[in-house]
């Protein structure tokens, strides 16, 4: 799947590409971020043994160098889970580490295009509502480390500054992790 994805977005940048945009000036990136996003969980890896899907919120940043053919080389951190004010349901987290590559491919008038694919060191920490619970709340944490695959559209609106949004999926091995984040990322 992701070499496929990978292979049509490749394909798809080519055909957009401007012949001025094939070399990239490098820079360093740094790029906060802020999204929400989905998480569904396998029965194994919650803690009331059932499977689970939630909304989630989160954060994050990465620290990448762009290099002079437009390739993009990146390492973070992402952290992202549920809203849960009242307790009515179980709590998850998912706390992430990346390192992920991928192509800048610039598309004229400032837009920009970027798939990335990369790989995750993750741990998921699911707790147990107190809600209708009795006795002290489980809480159950998994870990482990697999592949995702990103693709981001963005607009530079300074020659530093850059905005814009990315969408961000691994199939992991407690489940599915889905994120739609807004990007701020800042080249120097």
């Amino acid at each position: 799947m992701t070499k496929t994805l990978s292979a049509v977005v490749g394909t798809l940048c080519a055909s957009f590409v401007t012949p001025s945009a094939i070399s990239a000036t490098p820079e360093f990136q740094f790029s906060p971020r802020v999204g929400v996003g989905s998480l569904s969980v396998d029965q194994y890896a919650s803690v009331n043994n059932a499977p689970d899907d939630t909304r989630t919120v989160g954060v994050g940043f990465g620290f990448g160098y762009l290099t002079a053919p437009g390739i993009v080389l990146e390492i973070g951190v992402d952290d992202f889970g549920n809203i849960n004010l009242l307790s009515f349901e179980d709590d998850f987290s998912l706390h992430q580490q990346f390192a992920s590559v991928g192509y800048q491919a610039e598309l004229g008038r400032g837009w920009r295009l970027v798939p990335r694919v990369g790989y995750a060191r993750w741990k998921l920490r699911s707790e147990e509502s107190p809600l209708f619970n009795p006795g002290p709340e489980e809480v159950r944490k998994v870990r482990g480390d697999d592949q995702f695959w990103e693709l981001g559209l963005y607009r530079r609106i300074s020659r530093v500054v850059t905005l814009g949004m990315s969408y961000k999926q691994g199939n992991y091995e407690f489940g599915d992790t889905r994120t739609t984040v807004f990007n701020v990322t800042m080249g120097f």
